[in-house]
């Protein structure tokens, strides 16, 4: 199904406050801009991202296409961006699907270290519980997390 939608609806619109107007108000001068968290509203939250498979699909592809009724968005090892910000989605905006969070671990550790080893952990830990909150078609596919509590 195709929809028809406006471009301009991509437009990040922003305010500049001018250092006169922003110092009697008490606002740092600067520019501004109105965001609602794209990528929560269009991708988080969409019906099929709910799915335990599709978590799955997202974290093991090297790259990711998605498509919402307002824009396109895409993801990498590298980065995720939308038609809306073309170079990265700002983190100011909240938690994207953070595909390279779960299978990136910090390189400046030493590679058989403590740290890091708990440092990988924790991300299979995160990735495991993110799959195991998922709707799943066979309740049998959810891992039993119990050991994980202690």
């Amino acid at each position: 199904m195709y929809l028809t939608r406006d471009p301009r609806s991509l437009i990040v619109k922003g305010i500049e406050i001018p250092i006169r107007l922003g110092s009697r108000r008490g606002i740092p001068p600067g520019s501004y801009y109105c965001l609602s968290n794209v990528w929560e509203e269009c991708l988080a939250k969409a019906p099929l991202n709910e799915r335990a498979w599709v978590f799955q699909e997202r974290l093991l592809a090297p790259r990711v296409l998605n498509f919402s009724t307002e824009q396109i968005f895409w993801e990498c090892m590298q980065t995720e961006a939308c038609e809306m910000f073309l170079t990265r989605v700002p983190s100011v905006l909240g938690e994207t699907c953070k595909q390279t969070s779960f299978l990136s671990v910090d390189s400046t550790e030493s590679p058989l270290g403590p740290d890091r080893a708990r440092q990988v952990l924790g991300k299979w830990f995160q990735a495991v519980k993110k799959y195991t909150n998922g709707r799943l078609t066979y309740q049998h596919d959810k891992l039993a997390l119990e050991w994980l509590r202690n």
